[in-house]
């Protein structure tokens, strides 16, 4: 949400938002929503991490992580 609102209030260079902008949905797919039920499972339904993702959700998850740090390190290397 941070990365969002500084996108919608210019916070960023023109050549850095696309990419800002991509990284926020890195975050979003991998945010605090996911971050739980990875952690704790859904405990209003009483079903484990393990039975809420599987093989596939994991190796999506490390796509998505894997271009959330190559974007973020894209951004540092340009002082952005």
């Amino acid at each position: 949400m941070l990365l969002q609102g500084a996108l919608e209030a210019q916070r960023f260079p023109e050549a850095a938002r696309e990419s800002v902008r991509k990284l926020a949905e890195c975050a979003r797919l991998l945010g605090p929503a996911i971050h739980a039920e990875s952690d704790y499972g859904d405990e209003t339904q009483w079903r484990t991490p393990w039975e809420i993702f599987g093989e596939t959700d994991a190796q999506r998850a490390f796509v998505v992580a894997e271009e959330a740090v190559s974007l973020a390190n894209q951004l540092i290397a340009e002082g952005t």
